[in-house]
């Protein structure tokens, strides 16, 4: 059984005067097993024997200004029927500002696989102050090729979607936390009322953007539960359940963000748009659970299937080990830029692309940890069977699959693949010691 919570996909945090806006929403988990499904598009609701809630409380403080910007926070609870909106509206972003949001699941009445997940996250850029054109010159000059370093910057400049620096310059830090003894038993008004349990793996200069790329794919939650004191695992590892509503068995999740002061210009008008979602799947006779926020692809079929449905994929183990690793050919640094990149000769024979004739431009997809298809264009050698690819050295996500095609280079997507052929491989762009 199977239920999915799931906060749409609406602007969260937004600087300088940019309103942000996060809306609470149910999903849909399907499975195998029995399920509670439930969802706010039509305000039905189809009731199993597992159920999942999720409280939630969220604060910001923005100093002297805090209660002026026309930001809003709140608490609710995400049940469904329409009954729970959460709004977390937070205007004005300045360095220095912070806040805190905090989820307590429950699932009643059974343990359970307990996920968190996102669908990703956009960020924008609104326009440029002049400080933060001043900041950005090099950055912005970078970004396509063209030549953007005079303020103002132009009308055709890279503004919109996708430009946007905030989530890269909001620090976070994720925890397990528990209601602070304090209240001796009283529920919590606010964030301030939770204490931690135990810090997760933040790795230094934690952000926004890594936090939601890495919940593309989704976060198993530890199975703990409170015994004299302490916190334990359970004897499942799954999240156990409670007896009702009311009852908070598990630990709930509570995530800090901070702009730092150093911060600066940089993010003067940006916003960026993002969702957070709990889906929680039986544990009873399930003791191989599958991440119900990505798709697990077993051959290139699969794969082909789950990118031309949009889908975030993670390659199962025995797939991934049949996939060609490809050993960098050599390494370069060009005149002026400021990368160095792996290059990769990826050799296509047998696989039934015709990649056309030395020098030609062909696409090709990449997939880093994060299940996200990612479209870039690579040469081809005169071997006309090796397309030649060049990759950032250091790149976080590794290994790289890469996905060939035959595609001439004049589109943003390799999708629909369709029954196209593809020649699958993989690399490894990592810095050697």
């Amino acid at each position: 059984m199977s239920e999915k919570y799931e906060l749409s996909r609406r602007k969260a945090l937004g600087g300088l005067a940019t309103i942000g806006l996060a809306g609470a929403g149910a999903g849909l988990g399907t499975s195998a097993y029995f399920s509670d499904e439930e969802s706010f598009a039509n305000n039905e609701l189809t009731a199993g024997e597992l159920d999942l809630v999720v409280d939630y409380w969220t604060s910001v403080d923005q100093g002297s200004a805090t209660g002026e910007t026309g930001s809003t926070t709140g608490s609710g609870r995400i049940q469904g029927e329409g009954s729970a909106v959460g709004e977390y509206q937070i205007a004005d972003v300045k360095p220095g500002d912070s806040g805190k949001l905090v989820f307590c699941p429950k699932i009643v009445d059974n343990p359970a696989w307990l996920w968190a997940g996102s669908t990703g996250f956009t960020q924008y850029e609104n326009g440029y102050t002049e400080p933060e054109g001043d900041v950005e010159e090099d950055e912005i000059d970078y970004r396509d090729g063209s030549d953007y370093t005079d303020f103002p910057v132009p009308d055709d400049g890279p503004t919109g979607e996708g430009f946007g620096e905030l989530a890269d310059n909001i620090q976070v830090t994720v925890a397990y936390c528990e209601p602070s003894d304090d209240l001796e038993g009283a529920p919590p008004e606010g964030p301030d009322d939770f204490e931690t349990v135990r810090e997760l793996e933040n790795p230094d200069d934690y952000t926004l953007a890594d936090l939601l790329s890495e919940l593309q794919t989704g976060y198993l939650l530890d199975g703990l539960e409170e015994s004299d004191g302490e916190w334990m695992p359970t004897d499942d590892g799954a999240y156990p359940g409670s007896p009702d509503f009311e009852t908070q068995t598990g630990q709930c999740i509570c995530i800090d963000w901070e702009v730092p002061t150093e911060v600066g210009n940089v993010i003067q008008t940006d916003s960026v748009e993002f969702d957070i979602g709990f889906a929680a799947e039986q544990a009873r006779h399930n003791e191989d659970p599958q991440t119900p926020f990505a798709t697990v692809v077993s051959s290139d079929t699969e794969l082909k299937t789950a990118l031309d449905d949009g889908e975030t994929v993670i390659f199962a183990d025995d797939y991934s080990d049949s996939i060609p690793e490809v050993e960098r050919t050599t390494t370069i640094s060009p005149s002026g830029n400021p990368y160095t990149y792996d290059v990769f000769d990826i050799n296509t024979s047998g696989s039934g692309l015709d990649l056309g004739s030395e020098g030609d431009f062909r696409q090709y997809g990449y997939i880093g940890e994060y299940g996200q298809l990612r479209v870039a264009a690579g040469y081809v050698n005169p071997n006309t069977n090796v397309l030649r690819i060049f990759v950032n050295q250091g790149e976080d996500d590794n290994p790289l699959y890469i996905v060939v095609t035959d595609q001439p280079d004049d589109d943003s997507s390799i999708t629909p693949l369709g029954s196209d052929p593809v020649y699958v491989a993989k690399v490894d762009a990592s810095i050697s010691p």
